[in-house]
């Protein structure tokens, strides 16, 4: 335990060893007691892992996990074959001259024999450990590019199928995060939370990468047609960012609702849930196989339907908060909601129509 304690609190076995060395020259400790001592420090080297994967991906649970499994199981392995045969009488005599050296050497020894050991079951640890750390993480976009790729030289025309495409899936990531805060509305859910949260920070992202190349390739676009697009994607990838934020600003005010123990009505809540039904028209108009001049007229009639809903929904609220039947710091939430919701559907409309 002397072992586990020191090292968890260090966190470096090298250290730890060094001054177990310093205590063995000086001949407070015997070398075959020191045996055990380092048996724990190897064990005390997991604390560093385990403090790393707080917060982390269910996989990297799972390696911190492994990583106690083979200290622990290699550990509880040696004393065994201590009891069985007589290491710590030979200890003296096969590892060295000078009491430091002897430590080390052992060191090295136990975690050689305990990998030597180890390694053919290294598949049933992995094993072991899914069964400990259940379950699966939910995929991850990536802070990164996807289709244009910045290290090759395109021409125009081929780099804007690739300007389209990253495009494209910033609407994806629009569209992921409007699902997340109206399908978890008015819950905290940490994950969720967390996920808004990464797809936000990559929309953010792709918005300034696009624009970047946008911006330094435009000069050599020299047709006019060819152009007016790349003009028009520098304006749709803005206007996705700004979708973005205001889908954060939306789930912000219902999260705060819900940190305070406060609620919102059913009628809310219903209404919230037609909206949504009507932002989803637009996305699938965008994805659709209509004709240009159809989606364009579908996504615009979408657009007019949204905005006599919104109006609708606050002529409602409007009433019920005439009658008392809202609180005041919900009413102002759910009317900076609803703002919130008005501005995503303009930006989505603005920039569905160029898409298409």
């Amino acid at each position: 335990m002397a072992g586990v304690t020191i090292t968890g609190i260090i966190q470096s076995s090298s250290a730890s060893i060094g001054i177990l060395q310093i205590i063995a020259n000086q001949g407070l400790i015997t070398v075959a007691g020191s045996m055990y001592i380092v048996c724990g420090f190897n064990i005390g080297t997991c604390v560093t892992s385990l403090l790393s994967s707080i917060g982390t991906s269910k996989n990297a649970k799972r390696t911190a996990t492994v990583h106690i499994l083979f200290n622990v199981i290699g550990t509880l392995i040696f004393l065994i074959l201590t009891l069985i045969l007589p290491i710590t009488q030979n200890v003296d005599k096969i590892m060295g001259a000078s009491p430091a050296a002897k430590i080390a050497n052992m060191h090295t020894f136990f975690n050689v024999g305990s990998t030597i050991l180890l390694f053919p079951f290294a598949n049933s640890l992995v094993k072991l450990s899914s069964k400990i750390i259940t379950g699966e993480d939910k995929f991850r976009e990536s802070k990164a590019l996807k289709y244009i790729n910045l290290a090759h030289k395109k021409s125009p025309i081929a780099l804007f199928t690739d300007v389209r495409a990253e495009t494209l899936r910033m609407l994806g990531l629009t569209e992921k995060n409007l699902d997340l805060v109206m399908n978890d509305f008015y819950k905290i859910d940490d994950e969720t939370r967390e996920e808004l949260y990464d797809n936000e920070d990559v929309i953010n992202y792709l918005n300034d990468a696009i624009s970047s190349t946008i911006i330094e390739n435009l000069p050599l676009a020299k047709d006019p047609d060819l152009s007016e697009k790349y003009t028009d994607y520098l304006r749709i990838s803005r206007d996705l960012e700004r979708m973005g934020d205001h889908i954060k600003n939306f789930y912000e005010e219902y999260y705060l609702i819900a940190k305070e123990d406060g609620s919102f009505s059913i009628e809310c809540t219903q209404e919230i849930d037609k909206i949504h039904t009507a932002l989803h028209q637009i996305y699938e108009t965008i994805q659709g196989n209509e004709t240009q001049a159809d989606k364009i007229y579908f996504i615009q009639k979408a657009y007019k339907d949204n905005i006599r809903l919104n109006e609708s929904i606050r002529s409602a609220h409007l009433e019920r908060m005439k009658s008392g039947a809202c609180m005041l710091n919900t009413s102002v939430s759910y009317e900076k909601m609803l703002i919130a919701l008005e501005r995503i559907n303009s930006y989505l409309t603005n920039a569905g129509k160029l898409l298409v």
